[in-house]
């Protein structure tokens, strides 16, 4: 039950940024968009990044019984934020 209130939680998670996103998208003239698509592009593809570590995670945790390490989860996300950086800046 607790695995199932944490994935609706970040269900609602991703939902409420692909509101703000969208809606941001939606407000901003078409030139300021285009300026800012890049911005949309890494905030976009770090979203997937924590989307897919954290599924990673509950099905590992699912699997094995073991209770949610939010210390290595979080290790895990810092590792992945700053791999997208770095594969982006080059």
């Amino acid at each position: 039950m607790e695995a199932a209130a944490t994935d609706d939680a970040l269900a609602l998670f991703v939902l409420l940024m692909q509101v703000r996103l969208i809606s941001a998208a939606r407000r901003a003239p078409d030139r300021d968009w285009v300026a800012d698509r890049g911005r949309v592009a890494k905030a976009s593809r770090m979203l997937d990044g924590v989307f897919r570590l954290w599924s990673e995670q509950q099905d590992l945790v699912a699997e094995s019984g073991a209770d949610l390490d939010a210390g290595a989860m979080w290790r895990a996300l810092e590792t992945e934020i700053g791999q997208g950086d770095h594969q982006n800046s080059h």
